[in-house]
């Protein structure tokens, strides 16, 4: 009986301790798994908080470099437009920039024809990490009316803008062309509630001093030709015989015609500033924009570096007797202009923008 007895007693002690060992154990696994997920959740608000940090840093760090980058090429832009584009200035911008990685810029464009603002179309670019410096315009197609005139075939023609506008070109001093365009027999045509915008193109260079003393006193010159080309790049531009293989695998000699600059190509010392106001030292503002342009980290960086090497030359600084003008861009009425017919210095004529007075 006692033996029974302390069986009795061995086995309630068994069962007690372990039912005592399950409930440590029990209790031991529901702090081992609260532990678990307080670190889970600990580790995860964690996570989202570096995550939120670095998106708000890599957006704030793509937007600044976004808007130094638009503010790089628009001033590399506006610099551009002081050193080309004849009577044309920048007007209004439009600026788009992405929530983080670059942009884009679209702007209208327009000329001042006797003081009078003629819109000219819009342009655009891009900008930013994404995209880099360049316009998004990667090419254009358009038919023969609507485009450059390259050489003197071309120039045959008139050409318009998407606008309507006729496009201006010059003739190089340096070249004998088979054939001039003389728009200024056109004025005959024009009524005298129009003004007129034409280009002119020079028997040779000329100093800006000189022109001081060639053009008529009463005729608003806007604009200034300017050569920009060295001695290579002449030779270029002139006529020369080549040869080809035809159908039949049979060389012959063709003619590729002389060049010409349209305005779209030309660079030149603006008289005027946007806002139809005479410049009061034009060469200094011209110099001062091609200057700064060497510096400019865009696609004009090329441009502005030939331009500049080619007037400087050798001694690599631009004085006054460096600028050659082999053309101007004059406005007017018709009656104004035709002080301009038959003087001995102008080689050639081309029609611009004719727009109402009022």
């Amino acid at each position: 009986m006692r033996d029974k007895k302390n069986n009795n007693i061995d086995n309630e002690e068994r069962e007690f301790n372990d039912m005592f060992t399950d409930l440590k154990e029990n209790k031991l696994k529901k702090t081992v798994r609260k532990a678990k997920w307080k670190s889970i959740f600990r580790t995860t608000i964690i996570s989202m908080i570096v995550v939120i940090i670095l998106g708000v840093s890599a957006n704030l760090i793509a937007r600044n470099i976004t808007q130094r980058q638009r503010g790089d090429i628009q001033i590399a832009r506006d610099r551009f437009f002081e050193i080309a584009r004849p009577n044309k200035y920048i007007g209004k911008r439009k600026i788009y920039d992405g929530s983080s990685f670059g942009g884009k810029t679209i702007y209208t464009t327009y000329k001042l024809i006797n003081g009078k603002v003629v819109f000219t179309g819009e342009e655009s670019y891009t900008y930013g990490p994404r995209y880099g410096l360049h316009t998004d315009i990667m090419g254009t197609s358009s038919p023969m009316i609507l485009a450059q005139a390259w050489d003197e075939e071309d120039a045959k023609e008139v050409r318009y803008n998407e606008l309507g506008q006729r496009r201006m070109v010059f003739y190089y001093p340096y070249i004998s062309y088979r054939y001039y365009r003389n728009d200024l027999s056109l004025l005959e045509d024009i009524d005298q509630d129009k003004y007129v915008e034409i280009a002119l193109s020079f028997d040779k260079a000329y100093g800006f001093d000189e022109m001081e003393n060639i053009l008529p006193k009463d005729v608003i010159t806007t604009w200034y030709w300017i050569d920009d080309l060295n001695d290579e790049e002449k030779e270029e531009k002139k006529e020369e015989e080549r040869i080809r293989t035809n159908e039949n695998e049979e060389e012959e000699t063709y003619i590729n015609p002389a060049k010409v600059c349209s305005e779209a190509r030309a660079y030149g010392i603006k008289l005027f500033d946007r806002d139809g106001d005479k410049i009061q030292d034009p060469i200094d503002r011209f110099v001062s924009s091609l200057e700064r342009g060497l510096d400019d980290d865009t696609f004009y960086k090329d441009e502005f570096t030939r331009v500049f090497e080619n007037i400087a030359g050798e001694d690599k600084e631009i004085q006054r007797k460096d600028i050659k003008i082999q053309g101007a861009v004059v406005t007017g009425t018709a009656e104004e202009l035709k002080k301009l017919r038959n003087l001995p210095f102008i080689r050639a004529s081309t029609l611009g923008i004719v727009t109402d007075k009022y």
